[in-house]
């Protein structure tokens, strides 16, 4: 067996916890500024590894036959994915073009997207476990 989607599934825990913490902890820090930051860090690394995710993803469908097996799922999966990858790359984009200072309408705005960006992670994760538990793609029978 291929190690490739079993990486994947390791790259793929880090933006499910750390993008949906950074979002947790800018909520947080409407109350508690000093989180703040502890946020915006925590966001930098979650997209580094949804990108990480995203990139063995692609490696991972191409050692088996994901594509073959659940074309739709594979589709719905990946489009999930890419939506939050944008969402949180929009997000610290923001916050650069901001310089992280923000009204109460636009910390209202940028948790919102927040909270979009971590629906978009965990139906992309919901997906990537039916792909494997349901379809049985990348692994050995």
């Amino acid at each position: 067996m291929n190690a490739v989607p079993r990486l994947h599934a390791l790259f793929a825990a880090f933006p499910i916890a750390l993008l949906t913490a950074s979002v947790g902890l800018e909520i947080v820090s409407w109350k508690w500024e000093k989180f703040r930051e502890t946020g915006y860090c925590v966001l930098f690394l979650g997209l580094l590894g949804a990108v990480l995710a995203a990139a063995s993803g692609f490696l991972a469908a191409s050692f088996t036959n994901a594509v073959e097996l659940a074309p739709a799922g594979v589709a719905r999966h990946r489009g999930f994915a890419a939506g939050a990858v944008i969402t949180f790359a929009l997000m610290i984009a923001f916050r650069l073009a901001t310089r992280n200072k923000f009204t109460t309408w636009t910390r209202i705005f940028y948790i919102s997207v927040g909270i979009v960006g971590v629906v978009h992670v965990i139906v992309a994760a919901w997906l990537g476990t039916s792909l494997v538990f349901d379809h049985g793609i990348g692994v050995s029978r």
